[in-house]
């Protein structure tokens, strides 16, 4: 149905697809990891090459009332499993609109 992860237009739709197809095969992987006792030296890595506006945002021209999400380089999120990382940990916070990084900043490069 939908090819590809870049909600620019149709954001509910899109969006509830792509994570449906991925939410279960992730958390199958984890799960296989852990029993095989492989998670502990594993690290999975779940992230993007760029962020996303935290809000819908209204469309004008093709996609005119077909809600999306442009590209947000200055703020996104990554999250990490196994490998050694503790259980719960979050690195950085943005403002309350998740426009700018407010604490502890990381430069995607430096990853």
């Amino acid at each position: 149905m939908y090819s590809t992860w870049d909600h620019h237009s149709d954001l509910e739709q899109r969006l509830s697809h792509n994570c449906r197809m991925t939410d279960q095969s992730t958390a199958a992987l984890l799960k296989d990891l852990k029993q095989r006792s492989l998670l502990d030296e594993t690290l999975a890595v779940w992230a993007g090459e760029c962020g996303r506006t935290s809000m819908g945002e209204v469309r004008r021209g093709v996609t005119a009332g077909k809600e999306g999400r442009g590209h947000h380089p200055q703020a996104f999120n990554a999250w990490l499993a196994g490998g050694g990382i503790k259980s719960g940990y979050v690195h950085g916070q943005t403002d309350d609109f998740g426009f700018q990084v407010t604490e502890n900043p990381v430069h995607v490069q430096t990853v």
